[in-house]
């Protein structure tokens, strides 16, 4: 009995418990973290209010539960709690659901690797960071002891290409995933990240890893955390009308930068109008031009170019953006369970979603979904 009170106790203090007790990864999980604050802008912008529920039964979407869809019928099947279809700063479509209203918290999941290497751009053009071709070694003195980091560059992690290992099931109780996810070590277990040699170059998804690190490059370079450079470099100055928050893996700790970027969805809406705009707000540049230039210009001839995959249905995977240019051209910031800020630049459209982890199942039907809303939209 005391072996068994004393197992129980020491393992309340670490990753294993939280994995067992949280049991899955949830859109409410950043109530169980700690969250660094990032403050709101002192000016709100706000999208013109013309919201027409009537969208909801005009817009047909792939079958996905059921045989005719609505996106009525698919958010309230779906697990999804907000969505807003946005054209021309005006919100022509806005629905909440399963207790989710405009002032609720969501999260991002791996939607946040999308702000953390525009983050990056922005350090980029500042001359904090010299460029996509730097060592990450430059910029992490910790990583120097670890001979084989020593030319991994800030762009094979923004591409996802510097062989970095990771469990290969993700959801194991000792994965690397769920250790930097609910653990709070998170700079010693990045000290402990090792290279497969023989996939580096090649393109291999890196749910917790590559972001991290540039998460350190970014504070390093720049002297400040991550939700501090978010907070002074994008989110005041997009007119955010609330504020956010980022998890950390302790009090006073290191952002989950991975993941768990926590907001209200308007406000995310706001990320997809600024990189609609060419990263300009209203007269501002907040993103480099160059950078979004060089994000949204794949090199098709590198290795890291991905061609389109059945469940993503994405040409490219590009300095943590998805996106495509066949058929209809958009850009996706995109988190696991339904997480998406969507750009579809030719239309003015963007398209928000976010949704809780438990049943969701559309798997491949998610681009279908949003492709058909954006070709209706044309009509509408």
């Amino acid at each position: 009995m005391y072996i068994l009170l004393f197992l129980s106790g020491l393992l309340d203090a670490c990753h294993f418990t939280r994995t067992f007790t949280r049991n899955f990864t949830d859109i409410s999980d950043y109530k169980f973290f700690s969250n660094r604050n990032i403050e709101k802008a002192a000016t709100p912008f706000f999208f013109i209010s013309a919201n027409n529920p009537a969208i909801g039964e005009k817009l047909k979407v792939a079958p996905v539960y059921s045989l005719p869809g609505t996106l009525n019928q698919y958010i309230n099947a779906s697990p999804t709690v907000a969505f807003m279809v946005i054209r021309n700063d005006s919100v022509l479509y806005e629905k909440y659901s399963k207790g989710y209203s405009r002032d609720s918290y969501v999260t991002t999941f791996s939607l946040a690797k999308t702000f953390v290497a525009t983050l990056v751009g922005i350090a980029i053009s500042e001359g904090k960071i010299g460029s996509v071709k730097d060592a990450i070694t430059n910029y992490i003195p910790d990583m120097k002891h670890k001979e084989q980091f020593d030319d991994v560059t800030i762009e094979q992690l923004l591409n996802m290409t510097a062989g970095i290992k990771e469990t290969r099931i993700p959801f194991l109780p000792f994965s690397i995933q769920l250790k930097f996810y609910y653990g709070r070590r998170l700079r010693h277990w990045v000290k402990n990240l090792t290279i497969d040699h023989n996939q580096k170059g090649k393109f291999n998804y890196s749910m917790v890893s590559s972001t991290q690190l540039l998460a350190l490059v970014l504070e390093n370079a720049t002297g400040k955390n991550l939700a501090q450079n978010l907070q002074e470099k994008i989110w005041t100055k997009m007119g955010t009308e609330f504020n956010g928050h980022w998890s950390t893996d302790k009090k006073g700790g290191t952002e989950k930068a991975f993941c768990c970027l926590n907001a209200r969805p308007v406000d995310f809406a706001k990320f997809g109008r600024l990189v609609l705009n060419n990263g300009n707000w209203n007269g501002d540049e907040v993103i480099p031009k160059q950078w979004l230039s060089q994000s949204f210009n794949p090199d098709t001839s590198a290795k890291q170019y991905i061609k389109a995959k059945a469940s993503i249905r994405s040409d490219a995977y590009w300095y943590q953006w998805w996106q495509g240019a066949k058929g209809t051209k958009y850009f996706k910031a995109a988190g696991m369970f339904g997480q998406y800020v969507i750009v579809f630049p030719e239309q003015h459209l963007i398209l928000v979603q976010f949704s809780k982890r438990k049943g969701w199942n559309i798997g491949a039907y998610e681009w279908e979904i949003f492709n058909q809303i954006a070709m209706q939209m044309k009509d509408l």
